[in-house]
């Protein structure tokens, strides 16, 4: 990655100097177009999208990812939850979704554990 930037940044420097349009008459300088050129194909054929496979799965030992059992909660008074039963199982897809104000991150905070329902459990599943 390192050498990856560095020839990225030398690219770059010596794209603002093909753009001044050098005379390609001396040696020198033509062996500099040349070396830029063969840059430009390294660095576009480096940064070019290569497919990547990644395998989260692991092994559950149960089905059970997370339960809410009878959860309220409620913020000063104002009922956010009532009484509320959800059970996501293994493969599970679920959306949240909604008005501002309607619970949702309170949703949320409650699965990771950052609030405490005032009735009811929420159960996380094993691993």
């Amino acid at each position: 990655a390192a050498l990856l930037h560095k020839k990225e940044q030398l690219y770059k420097q010596e794209l603002a100097w093909m753009r001044r349009q050098p005379q390609a008459r001396a040696t020198k300088q033509q062996a500099r177009i040349n070396r830029f050129h063969d840059l430009k194909k390294e660095v576009s054929g480096s940064s070019a999208e290569t497919d990547l496979t990644m395998n989260f799965e692991t092994s559950r030992i149960g089905k059970k990812v997370i339960e809410f059992q009878d959860v309220s909660f409620a913020y000063e008074n104002k009922p956010i939850l009532q009484d509320f039963n959800l059970l996501v199982q293994a493969k599970d897809r679920i959306g949240i979704v909604g008005d501002n104000g309607v619970g949702k991150s309170t949703l949320l905070n409650l699965i990771a554990g950052s609030l405490e329902p005032t009735k009811g459990q929420v159960v996380i599943g094993e691993t």
